[in-house]
């Protein structure tokens, strides 16, 4: 990434974090009543409205749950027209807020997507292109997170307890019983007793931290691979790079919301930064759990052998990126990693080709192999030389690498 660039990524994220990039950066949207009551409306009655500087977040969490979750959105909001400045990718800014209904139970977040016709089962927030608003679920309220805060909680029960035993020995020395709450008995001196305790203790606080790390990435999963995932396609569609209502390549649609997970911070910011977790599918994908160098002969027979799809078959099939389990993990690593890929290698051409797209008209709607032909005539044959190329430029990345430009 040359220094200029790096400079201006680092400083918009100081802006951002800073709470300044909402009004310097796009139209001042007015309040807008109707829209407000029409939200509040449809999200129904135990719900509140908040109004950020681009979103209207409808929601029945707590406010400090929801303020969480507006610092994100803004966040994700903000480097989508970044990305769009420094690509030299023409975008228009959105004259209304974006809305978003976020909901504390998981069963009424299922029940109200359900109605818009969608299986929510599973899912942690989609966003819907009818309707054009984005729901989400509180993940602190994920069942796993809720077995992740009980194990937390007697974590914490057990070291009160250990501390409690060694407050409560005698002064004076002799033999001394201590029974702990796994059931364990130790009898002895007061020195030896007291080397147990702690060494349990010691035990304990590592398992806490243990514990309390498995959430926090569980949480942070979530919050980067469904809510900024989620956000970039609604910002992405209402800034015009994607056509509501028309035919919109869906490799593309996917692939640039994963540049989008990364959250900001310096020195990156978002889609400047590694995806370390599609670029781990991705490897994992091709060479499945080996730690050895992998080239883009091991890519080539990855996709012979069928445990990876090519860029041109996801193209060509987009269903493919329906799938779920470690086929979809795949597919979405060869989507994230073409979008990567081409915004860092032919940047001036996805520039032009996103022109393209975003010039379709509400109803167009390019057959696979339209799709294909277009996406050619801007990159090039999808051949040899562009697998080569493309492959050997993504399993050549470090998960701690920056980009270079």
């Amino acid at each position: 990434m040359n220094r200029l660039w790096a400079w201006c990524l680092a400083a918009a994220w100081l802006a951002v974090a800073a709470g300044e990039a909402a009004t310097t950066r796009g139209p001042v949207l007015e309040r807008d009543p109707s829209q407000e009551a029409l939200l509040a409306k449809q999200a129904g009655p135990n719900f509140k409205v908040k109004r950020t500087s681009h979103f209207l977040i409808a929601y029945d969490t707590a406010d400090e749950v929801a303020r969480e979750l507006d610092i994100r959105l803004e966040q994700t909001y903000h480097m989508v027209f970044l990305f769009c400045e420094m690509n030299g990718v023409q975008a228009r800014w959105p004259d209304r807020r974006l809305e978003v209904i976020f909901f504390d139970k998981r069963p009424t977040y299922e029940r109200h997507v359900a109605r818009l016709g969608v299986n929510a089962g599973g899912t942690f927030g989609i966003y819907h292109q009818q309707t054009n608003r984005s729901y989400f679920f509180n993940a602190t309220n994920d069942e796993q997170v809720l077995r992740l805060k009980e194990q937390i909680a007697a974590s914490n029960a057990n070291i009160n307890n250990l501390q409690q035993s060694l407050r409560n020995m005698p002064a004076n020395g002799g033999i001394i019983e201590v029974r702990f709450s796994d059931g364990e008995r130790i009898v002895g001196s007061k020195a030896e007793v007291e080397k147990r305790v702690n060494k349990k203790l010691n035990e304990a606080r590592a398992e806490l931290k243990k514990v309390e790390a498995r959430q926090q990435r569980y949480c942070d999963q979530i919050n980067q691979t469904v809510i900024q995932h989620e956000t970039a396609h609604q910002t992405l569609f209402n800034a015009g790079l994607h056509v509501r209502g028309a035919g919109n390549p869906k490799w593309l649609i996917e692939g640039l919301a994963c540049l989008f997970e990364t959250p900001p911070g310096p020195p990156g910011s978002g889609f400047s930064a590694l995806n370390a977790a599609r670029l781990e599918d991705f490897r994992v994908g091709v060479g499945g759990q080996t730690k050895r160098r992998l080239t883009s002969r091991d890519y080539e027979t990855a996709i012979q052998t069928g445990r990876m799809v090519s860029p041109k078959e996801l193209i060509l099939n987009p269903e493919l990126l329906n799938a779920r389990g470690d086929a979809g993990l795949h597919n979405y690593a060869v989507a994230w990693g073409l979008a990567h890929y081409l915004q860092r290698n032919q940047r001036e051409q996805l520039a032009a080709y996103l022109l393209d797209v975003s010039s379709r008209l509400p109803g167009d709607d390019p057959t696979p192999q339209q799709e294909l032909e277009l996406f050619e005539e801007h990159f090039g044959p999808i051949d040899e030389i562009f697998l080569r190329k493309f492959s050997g430029y993504i399993l050549g990345l470090t998960a701690r690498a920056q980009l270079d430009s």
